[in-house]
């Protein structure tokens, strides 16, 4: 059984990764369309 803290860390950490990956393709994108 995982600890509270794993659990939390389980369901944030993918949320955060997910938010940043999508943030820095957007910007990649939007970059490649601008040359």
């Amino acid at each position: 059984i995982l600890p509270e803290w794993a659990k939390d860390l389980a369901t944030k950490k993918p949320m955060l990764f997910d938010k940043a990956f999508h943030r820095v393709f957007h910007h990649y994108m939007d970059s490649e369309r601008s040359h």
